[in-house]
C-alpha cells in the first residue's frame, strides 16, 4: 500500500513537471505580445490592487452593479485572482500570464483525479499525460484570458462532486460559483453541468440521503435565476444582445433576404421565417463545434484562440476518441452516459451566441472531456488488444512526435505569422513612445490607431513601466476618467491630428489603414513579421533618423530580440524600425 502511494505521488510530481514545462517555458516571450482581451484583466488587476477600483471604462460583470460609464465588460473574479500576483509585481508578460499558467497546470491534475474516480488509475494516468500535452490547454493556458480560471474551477468542482457524498457534495458548489464568475460564457453552462452531475450521483450512489441533491440543484437554480433576473441592472446586461435567447430580432435581416431572393409561393412563409433561421443558426453552430477541422486540423481561425495551423487536439486523438466512445459504452456504461452528456451540453454557449462562431473558450468543457475519452481509447489498445503493447508503443511515438511538432510550431513559427493578431505593432509603438519620453528634440508623439485609443493606451501602460506603483496608477486613472489617453510627450488618438497641431519636433505614428495624408515613401514604420507588409507608418522619425542600419523588414533572429523593453534606442531602431 505504501509503495503504491509513493508511486502515485512520484507520478504526480512527474506529471506536474511535464505539464509545467510547455506552459512556463519562455512565458515572458510567447505569446509575442499582449492581446487587448488580456490587458482588460491584467491592468484591471493592477488598478484594483493599487487603487481598490477598476481601471476606468472597465466594468466587472456582476461586481460593478449599476455602473454606467464603461466600454468593456469583463468577468468578475479573474482580475481579483490575478491581482494577488500582478498587483505587487512589475507588469511584464511573464507576471501577467503566470497565474493562469499555474491554473492550467493544476487543471491537468484535476483531469487525472476525475478520471481516476470515474474509471481507473491506469486510464487516469494516460488522461493526465494527454491533458499535459494538449495544444488547447498549452496555448490558452499561456495567456491572461479568462479561460484558465473557468477551466480550473469547473474541473475542481466536478472532482469534488464526484468524490464527496451526502451533504459534503455541497463543498463543490462554491467552487462552481467561482467558475460561474470566471467567464461570462460559463454562466450558460453552470446549471446544465451541475444538473447532469447530480443525476449521475443520484443514479450511482445507492446509499445515503437523497435530499442533498435536491438542495444542491435548488440553490444552483436560485443562483441562475437571481443572475438573469437582475441582468438589466448589471454591466453584463449590455451584452445580452449577443445571445439569441435575448435577441430574436437577429434573424429579421436573414429572413428578409431569403424572401427577396425567392420566387413567391404559398410555402415561403412556412419555410422562411425567424424560427427556421434561428434554428438553422443554432444547429449549424452547434454541429460545427465537433468539426474535425476545428478539433484536429487547423483549430479556430478567429482571434487568438488557436495557432490556426494545428488543431486543439492532436490528429491521433480522432482515432482514439472514436475507440474510446465504443469502449466506454461497452465497459463503463455509467461513465459513458455521464461523459457524453457533458460533451453534448458543452457547445451550448457557442450555439446561441451570434457574435462569432468560437469554441475554444465558449465550449471549454468539451476539450478535457474529449481528452479523457481519448485516454480510454489508448488504454483499450494497450490492455485489451492482441499485440496491444506494440501498438501502444507506436501510438505513443506518434503522440510524442505530434506533441513535439506542435511545440516547434508554437515557439518558432506561430509568433511570426500571428504577430499582428497579438497586436505586436502596438507593442512596438508603445516602446517607441517609452524611448521617446527621454529623447531630446521630440516634443510630442501622436499615436493614431484604427482601434480604440484606450486599447492602444493600455498597451503603452503595460509596456512602458508607468503603471506599476500606487501613485502611477492613481494618476493615470484620473486622466483616463476624462478620456485623456496621454502621458508626458505621448498622445493616443483615433483620428489624425490637424496639421496646425503638428509642429517641428513632433512625431506621428499611425496605422496604415488610417488616412493621414502621408505616404510610406521616405518615412519609417513598423512591418508585419509575417510578410514585411506595412502596419504602422512613422512620420518625422526623430528617434531613429540617425540610425544607419534600418532595413525594409524586421526579422527575429534570437529570443534576445524579443526582449524589447530592455533595449536601448539604437537596438530598438535597428531591430524593429523599417525604412520605406
Amino acid at each position: 500500500m505504501l509503495l503504491k502511494t509513493l508511486k502515485t505521488h512520484l507520478f504526480l510530481i512527474i506529471l506536474i513537471l511535464f505539464a509545467a514545462t510547455p506552459r512556463l517555458l519562455w512565458l515572458d516571450h510567447f505569446p509575442i505580445s499582449m492581446a487587448y482581451d488580456e490587458l482588460n484583466y491584467v491592468l484591471n488587476a493592477k488598478s484594483f490592487f493599487r487603487s481598490s477600483q477598476n481601471i476606468p471604462w472597465t466594468a466587472s460583470s456582476l461586481f460593478s452593479w449599476g455602473e454606467k460609464d464603461f466600454d468593456i465588460v469583463i468577468s468578475e473574479i479573474p482580475s481579483l485572482i490575478n491581482s494577488i500576483w500582478v498587483g505587487p509585481h512589475l507588469l511584464s508578460q511573464f507576471n501577467a500570464r503566470l497565474p493562469n499558467a499555474i491554473m492550467a497546470i493544476l487543471s491537468v491534475i484535476f483531469v487525472y483525479l476525475i478520471t481516476r474516480i470515474l474509471l481507473n488509475e491506469t486510464i487516469a494516468k494516460i488522461a493526465g499525460v494527454f491533458m499535459a500535452a494538449s495544444p488547447w490547454n498549452i496555448h490558452l493556458g499561456r495567456t491572461a484570458l479568462e479561460l484558465s480560471p473557468a477551466v480550473f474551477f469547473f474541473l475542481f468542482g466536478i472532482y469534488l462532486i464526484l468524490k464527496e457524498r451526502s451533504y459534503k457534495i455541497l463543498l463543490s458548489l462554491p467552487i462552481f460559483v467561482c467558475g460561474f464568475l470566471s467567464y461570462l460564457g460559463a454562466k450558460l453552462l453552470f446549471l446544465p453541468i451541475i444538473t447532469i452531475l447530480l443525476i449521475y450521483k443520484f443514479k450511482t450512489v445507492k446509499d445515503g440521503p437523497k435530499l442533498p441533491y435536491l438542495v444542491y440543484f435548488l440553490v444552483s437554480l436560485l443562483i441562475i435565476l437571481i443572475y438573469f433576473l437582475t441582468l438589466t441592472f448589471q454591466p453584463a446586461g449590455t451584452r445580452k444582445g449577443e445571445l439569441l435567447i435575448f435577441n430574436p430580432e437577429w434573424s429579421k435581416h436573414v429572413v428578409d433576404n431569403e424572401r427577396r431572393q425567392a420566387i413567391p409561393n404559398p410555402a415561403l412563409t412556412l419555410f422562411s421565417n425567424k424560427a427556421v433561421a434561428l434554428s438553422q443558426r443554432v444547429i449549424d453552430t452547434y454541429i460545427s463545434s465537433f468539426s474535425t477541422t476545428n478539433l484536429f486540423s487547423k483549430g479556430e481561425t478567429i482571434s487568438v484562440y488557436s495557432t490556426w495551423e494545428y488543431g486543439q487536439l492532436h490528429y491521433i486523438d480522432l482515432i482514439l476518441i472514436a475507440i474510446g466512445l465504443l469502449v466506454l459504452f461497452t465497459y463503463y456504461r455509467k461513465a459513458f452516459y455521464l461523459l457524453v452528456s457533458l460533451i453534448v451540453v458543452s457547445p451550448f454557449a457557442s450555439a446561441i451566441d451570434i457574435v462569432q462562431e468560437t469554441y475554444a473558450v465558449r465550449s471549454f468543457p468539451l476539450f478535457p472531456l474529449l481528452i479523457i475519452v481519448s485516454a480510454v481509447g489508448f488504454w483499450f489498445i494497450r490492455e485489451k488488444l492482441k499485440f496491444g503493447k506494440v501498438l501502444s508503443v507506436i501510438i505513443g511515438v506518434v503522440y510524442l512526435i505530434s506533441f513535439l511538432y506542435f511545440l516547434h510550431l508554437y515557439f518558432f513559427r506561430f509568433p511570426i505569422y500571428s504577430a499582428e493578431r497579438w497586436m505586436f505593432s502596438q507593442r512596438l509603438a508603445a516602446n517607441y513612445a517609452r524611448l521617446a519620453q527621454n529623447k531630446d528634440g521630440i516634443k510630442k508623439v501622436y499615436i493614431v490607431t484604427i482601434h480604440s485609443s484606450k486599447w492602444a493606451f493600455e498597451e503603452y501602460l503595460f509596456y512602458s513601466g508607468v503603471y506599476n506603483t500606487s501613485d502611477q496608477v492613481k494618476r493615470i486613472n484620473e486622466k483616463m476618467k476624462v478620456r485623456d489617453f496621454s502621458d508626458g510627450k505621448v498622445v493616443f488618438l483615433e483620428k489624425c491630428p490637424k496639421m496646425r497641431d503638428f509642429t517641428e519636433g513632433d512625431v506621428k505614428i499611425y496605422d496604415r489603414r488610417v488616412d493621414c495624408g502621408e505616404k510610406e515613401a521616405g518615412n519609417h514604420g513598423f512591418v508585419d513579421l509575417k510578410d514585411a507588409g506595412t502596419v504602422m507608418i512613422i512620420e518625422n522619425d526623430i528617434l531613429c533618423q540617425d540610425n544607419p542600419d534600418l532595413q525594409r523588414y524586421s526579422r527575429v533572429r534570437s529570443l534576445k530580440d524579443l526582449e524589447i523593453e530592455s533595449q536601448n534606442v539604437e537596438q530598438f531602431c535597428r531591430n524593429w524600425v523599417s525604412k520605406f
